[in-house]
């Protein structure tokens, strides 16, 4: 692939064609400016990280069970039905890898979730 050693970690999400990927230059440009870098990526992104960064501060973003997180989906109502079937696996087998992740937060309400993560950036 063209450009692929631009990249910390890619995966195409889904199996349908969607592609994401983070630059390592994007990585570079903020340990530069003394800041954080935060990357909201999938589990398979993850992992790479963890490889590459074992220092790496990570978290663990799920739903209180996995039909809060069918709920969600659906009620979204922007995915067609075999879109949210193969999202509905993938997160099955995605939340056995969560134990490998530093911290674990549960998002059953939004300010209490954003204040759990916020504590544990504080922390480091």
């Amino acid at each position: 692939k063209k450009g692929a050693g631009e990249f910390l970690e890619t995966a195409e999400v889904y199996g349908v064609g969607y592609w994401y990927g983070t630059l390592k230059s994007e990585l570079e440009r903020a340990r530069q400016a003394g800041a954080w870098s935060l990357l909201e990526i999938d589990v398979q992104g993850a992992l790479r990280v963890m490889e590459l960064y074992p220092d790496a501060i990570t978290i663990f973003l799920k739903t209180p069970s996995a039909e809060v997180y069918e709920q969600r989906l659906r009620g979204r109502g922007t995915e067609d039905p075999a879109v949210i079937e193969r999202r509905l696996k993938r997160a099955s087998e995605e939340v056995q890898l969560a134990e490998r992740y530093r911290y674990q937060v549960v998002n059953d309400n939004l300010d209490r979730a954003v204040n759990e993560i916020l504590g544990i950036l504080k922390s480091q």
